[in-house]
């Protein structure tokens, strides 16, 4: 071969090589489709009439362009956004004028910069008579001069849907943890709604002294959470508690209202009084505690946390938790009881136990209560309610006295429940029964073969059940993650989190991540 040809050769095999090494190349090259760009790391993108930014040329491939990026060919979709501020190389924003909306018919909203079916308006009491005779429901005219369906809170009456929008000017639910309430509680009382701050009684310890009639508004707070109750007068029924430990016992005999914890609130009296309680609910009366923790570790022997009797009594307990009773946690004669999103624990005596009065416990960690002294399980259900609901809460540790006592749940009811979604385990001594009773079980982890669909036996997998104060959330590769009943509805679980992670719901009260 000549040098010539030898040069020719080289020459022809260098461009050859050139032209196949192009693949993880990001200058623009030629495409007819974002597939002829998929082999790019950057410039994915076929940008086939030469309309974005980096492209010099039709049929180019180029970086994505983002989300609100438009041109002349490429219209904004977003209602949100439906003008774009550029007809080469643009941008999808509000609309600020009419000439901005492109349908026929529509106007631009100035309060929400999307473009509508809207009425304009002359803002002031004339254009609030005026949008009343000619809109649907947009009976108030917005500062923008377009009729509104509210322009203050007071607008919006629909239950649930109580906050005026301070953009959209439309009627919405409150936002949990927003500003949108004066008080700062939304959904309190009513889903959606804002507790009125004048219906707010407020308790800090630190205000020694605070225990005044009329005390309970910021800067004159109550000093005490049992004289706070005293000042509960009809819809004034919301009592919120600073952070701190209160040295004193609750009897509630009358009225409706709702204790919060505003951070760590602990109720724990320092000197033990036979028979007396921690909370002791009677009478005719509706009470919601949230956010609590009720200890009794001072308490006399044989006395319980907590106590509701009577039939005309209904107690809440959410949020919180119930420990160290010298007996039993929480026991309910003839209330209607609900317990969620709690943990009951370290209780000598058992930690619930429920006789007659509908329930509902859902959603707890129900741990390590009992003594090698304790007759009692875990869990007692008996009476005569008709409307009882036993799900999603894990029971573990619980101790009784022999191997021929129930140690996690007993059922003695009169009626029927299918208890659903819990995990009952690891109980003292060993031999003793994790359930016993009338109660039927599904889709359960029990410590034992127990009929019902869905039941399995195998160890939970917690993240840490060796004691009292472990950590009762599942466990990586846990048996119980996605083996609840396919078709649960549960939404949350005992931290708030949604259910289900996975395909289906996770035994227990814990669903893991």
């Amino acid at each position: 071969m000549s040098p010539t040809t030898l040069a020719v050769a080289l020459s022809a095999g260098l461009l050859f090589s050139l032209s196949g090494c192009d693949s993880q190349s990001n200058e623009p090259r030629a495409c007819k489709d974002d597939g002829s760009c998929a082999h790019q790391e950057v410039n994915t993108f076929c940008d086939i009439d030469g309309v974005y930014p980096g492209t010099e040329a039709p049929n180019e491939c180029v970086a994505p362009p983002s989300a609100d990026a438009c041109n002349r060919i490429a219209a904004c979709e977003d209602p949100a956004k439906p003008h774009c501020n550029d007809d080469s190389m643009g941008t999808c924003v509000e609309c600020t004028e009419n000439s901005h909306c492109t349908v026929e018919g529509e106007s631009c909203n100035p309060n929400s910069g999307e473009c509508g079916d809207f009425t304009p308006c002359t803002p002031g009491d004339a254009g609030d008579e005026e949008c009343a005779a000619n809109s649907d429901g947009d009976d108030y005219c917005s500062e923008g001069g377009v009729c509104a369906e509210c322009i203050v809170n007071e607008h919006c009456t629909t239950t649930g849907e109580g906050t005026c929008d301070e953009t959209s000017f439309e009627c919405r639910a409150c936002e949990v943890g927003g500003s949108d309430c004066e008080s700062g509680l939304c959904g309190t009382r009513d889903d959606g709604e804002c507790v009125p701050d004048g219906d707010v009684i407020r308790v800090d310890g630190a205000n020694t002294g605070g225990d005044v009639a009329g005390c309970g508004a910021v800067g004159s707070e109550c000093a005490t959470i049992g004289f706070a109750v005293t000042q509960v007068d009809g819809a004034k029924n919301v009592i919120v508690v600073a952070a701190g430990t209160y040295d004193e016992r609750l009897d509630i005999t009358e009225g409706t209202m709702t204790v919060l914890g505003a951070g760590e609130v602990i109720l724990k009296p320092s000197v033990g009084v036979a028979d007396d309680r921690v909370l002791d609910i009677s009478g005719t009366t509706n009470v919601t505690i949230s956010g609590l923790i009720i200890d009794n570790s001072e308490g006399s022997s044989g006395t319980d946390a907590v106590r509701c009797a009577t039939g005309t009594a209904t107690l809440s307990i959410a949020n919180s938790t119930v420990q160290l009773s010298r007996n039993l946690g929480i026991i309910s004669t003839g209330c209607d009881l609900t317990i969620t999103g709690s943990t009951i624990s370290g209780n000598q005596g058992g930690g619930i136990s429920v006789n007659g009065g509908d329930f509902n416990i859902t959603n707890n960690f129900i741990v390590y209560n009992g003594l090698n002294t304790s007759t009692a399980p875990g869990v007692s259900l008996s009476g005569n309610g008709t409307e009882l609901v036993f799900a999603f809460n894990t029971v573990v540790g619980t101790t009784v006295a022999n191997a021929g006592l129930p140690s996690g749940v007993d059922c003695a009811l009169v009626g029927s429940l299918t208890a659903t979604g819990n995990i009952v385990y690891s109980g003292t001594p060993v031999g003793s029964a994790p359930v016993s009773g009338n109660c039927s079980w599904e889709y359960s982890n029990i410590e034992a073969v127990e009929p019902g669909e869905g039941n399995i036996n195998m160890p939970p997998m917690l993240e840490n059940n060796s004691a009292l104060n472990g950590d009762y959330h599942l466990a990586s590769g846990s048996p119980c993650i996605n083996a609840a009943d396919p078709a649960a509805t549960l939404a949350i679980d005992i931290d708030g989190e949604e259910r289900p992670q996975g395909g289906r719901h996770d035994i227990g009260a814990d669903e893991a991540e």
